[in-house]
Order: C-alpha cells, then sequence, then structure tokens
C-alpha cells in the first residue's frame, strides 16, 4: 500500500487517508497498529475495489484488481468521492451495529474470536452492506449475527477459502457467493414475514446466563456463540417467536435434529 501511495496520488488517495480516521471504521475494525505500512488504508482500498467493480471483476488477481482500480479512479471528481465516502461510512457502521467490535473476524481454535481481523472476510463482509439500507440491517442486526456465525460453523470451505490463497479467482467468487445468498436470505425473508422469525440476540445471552445446558442433548454449552436459540412450538406449526416459546440448544444440535418435531 505504500507503494500505492507513491504512483496513486490524486483525489482518491486523499479520500482514503480521510476514511482511516473514521471512528466506526476504528472502532469495527478494533485492530492496534493497523496504520503501520498504511495496511489499514489497504483494507479502506479493498472495500471501494469490492464495492465498485464487484468480484465478478476479480478474475486477475488481487493485486491487479486493486491497482486497476486506483488507475480509474485515482482522480475522482467530487460527485463520486462522495458516493465513496458516504456508502463506507454507513457500512462501517452497520458492521459495527451487526458486529461491535469483533467485526470481520473468525472463531480462534479455543472458541472464542480471533483478536487479528481477517482481511478476506473485512472485504466481503464490508462491501455486501452496501446493497442495503442502513435501517434493513439494523432491524436484522441479529438474524445477520446469527447467519454468519452458522457459515463459519458449518461450513469449512468457506472459511478454508478466506484463510489460504484467499486471492485466488475461485475461492473470492466462492466466499462472495455464499455470504451474499445468506445476507440477502435473511433481509427478504425479514422483509415478508409480518413476525420475526429470529429470537434476539439478547434473549439468547438471558437464556444462556439462566441455564446453560442445551435442551436436545442436555449437555452443557461452553460459549455463547455456540448455542442458538429454537422455537419449542416450531414456527411452520404456527409457533410464535416469543420468549415463552424459546428453548436454548447447541447450534450442531439444532442444525440436526430432526425437522419434523
Amino acid at each position: 500500500m505504500e507503494i500505492r501511495n507513491c504512483i496513486y496520488p490524486g483525489s482518491l488517495n486523499i479520500l482514503i487517508k480521510e476514511l482511516s480516521d473514521n471512528e466506526d471504521f476504528i472502532k469495527a475494525v478494533n485492530q492496534k497498529q493497523i496504520s503501520a505500512r498504511m495496511k489499514d488504508r489497504e483494507l479502506i482500498l479493498r472495500f471501494l475495489a469490492f464495492y465498485e467493480k464487484t468480484y465478478l471483476k476479480c478474475k486477475k488477481g488481487l493485486g491487479q484488481f486493486l491497482n486497476d482500480f486506483y488507475t480509474v479512479y485515482q482522480n475522482s471528481d467530487p460527485v463520486k468521492i462522495d458516493e465513496f465516502k458516504n456508502v463506507f461510512k454507513k457500512c462501517m457502521k452497520a458492521t459495527l451495529i451487526v458486529f461491535g467490535t469483533n467485526s470481520f473476524r473468525l472463531r480462534s481454535k479455543t472458541g472464542g474470536w480471533n483478536p487479528r481481523l481477517n482481511a478476506a472476510v473485512y472485504q466481503v463482509i464490508s462491501s455486501s452492506f452496501s446493497e442495503y439500507e442502513l435501517n434493513q440491517i439494523t432491524k436484522n442486526a441479529d438474524s445477520i449475527y446469527e447467519e454468519y456465525i452458522d457459515m463459519i460453523s458449518t461450513d469449512s470451505k468457506w472459511t478454508d477459502s478466506v484463510t489460504a490463497q484467499t486471492a485466488q479467482t475461485e475461492r473470492i467468487d466462492y466466499v462472495f457467493k455464499t455470504w451474499k445468498n445468506r445476507l440477502d436470505f435473511c433481509i427478504r425473508s425479514s422483509d415478508k414475514l409480518d413476525n420475526p422469525r429470529v429470537f434476539s440476540k439478547q434473549l439468547k445471552e438471558e437464556l444462556f446466563r439462566q441455564n446453560n445446558k442445551c435442551n436436545i442433548c442436555n449437555q452443557e454449552i461452553k460459549l455463547l456463540d455456540d448455542s442458538a436459540v429454537d422455537h419449542v412450538e416450531q414456527y411452520w406449526k404456527g409457533g410464535k417467536t416469543i420468549a415463552e416459546n424459546a428453548r436454548l440448544t447447541h447450534r450442531y444440535c439444532n442444525n440436526t435434529r430432526s425437522r419434523t418435531e
């Protein structure tokens, strides 16, 4: 990024420097010394490139993709600069609403959140929010969070694609398509339903504090993010998404249980 900063002077470079001081971005990234060697600015560049050109144009490698974006938008006019600025701010705020200071991370081997962000996760999560209004993300924050947890818990191909050989076109395609489909399902399902289908994160935390035993296997649930809140009377049978109809389970137990219950 330091080299790009030298060879691509212009309005885009000025904007990227400005956005690196955005408070929501700093909180979401939550990484000490991220500005060393301009790593924070490279993240912003990735966001802007994937927002504007989309992952479908990333066919010649990530480095070339970012350089091509810089070449085209190096001296963008004020209208384009304002567009980039506004969409970046919106997406950083959306990310912070959904994930807080654990944004752009995978789970560690001990089950908690990895203290270091993952750039491949960053570029897909952050840019995916650009397709929706902030109020859509906000009202679906809990279900989006649960969808992400489910994906990184059950889709080993996805997690492998963001941890090894991450610049390969096929891996980038899979990561973006998979997450965008899941995110779209969350948003569209909510738009079609009069009543919520996903229990709130607050309720899950309360149930976990009260009794962290799985209601399917009766074993202790060690970590909050390994749990899921299921309907006692299933939603498709008319069960309501209310506290009285909620039970805490292991995420794995809930995913593998019989759907005829």
